[in-house]
């Protein structure tokens, strides 16, 4: 289910990537809200959910599914529902809206992981997987903070728009 929702994800990507693309070349009413750097933003969004997504290619072990499954799908679908808000942004020539549930539920998720790594006796295997789906969320989530600021206009996170 992950790898699906990962392929749409990429493909999500890959449509805005587009939409950005005209949207330089044909800014609506002569000024685009967005900032000039959009469409590499995207592109490495883009990168980044493909790299992730052959990380993915090991199913992680029962342990770790019943320890962590809720979890990871609550991340994972708080993700998209992110990654919605800036693909309708962009289609829709507007501002997204901020998304500091993603950095809340991703703090769940990550202090879930610490403890789980300290208190458990999970095998070496199953602790470096988790540790790689945390850098993962992480390097995902900086992703979307970077690509929702060129959204906003902003060249940086904190920057005002353009």
């Amino acid at each position: 289910k992950s790898l699906d929702t990962i392929q749409r994800s990429i493909e999500r990507a890959r449509i805005m990537a587009r939409e950005a693309r005209v949207e330089e070349r044909t800014p609506a009413m002569g000024l685009s809200p967005f900032s000039p750097r959009l469409g590499t933003e995207i592109e490495r969004f883009a990168y980044t959910l493909t790299l992730v997504d052959r990380f993915s290619d090991k199913p992680i072990s029962e342990t770790l599914c019943r320890d962590h499954k809720e979890a990871l799908v609550k991340l994972a679908s708080t993700v998209k529902a992110c990654l919605d808000r800036i693909a309708d942004a962009v289609e829709n020539g507007r501002p997204c809206e901020n998304f500091e549930d993603v950095w809340d539920v991703y703090k769940e998720f990550e202090t879930r992981v610490t403890a789980s790594l300290q208190e458990s006796q999970l095998p070496d295997e199953d602790k470096e997987q988790m540790v790689s789906i945390k850098r993962a969320y992480s390097s995902v989530l900086s992703s979307l903070a970077d690509l929702a600021c060129h959204v906003q206009g902003r060249r940086e996170p904190g920057e005002a728009s353009a």
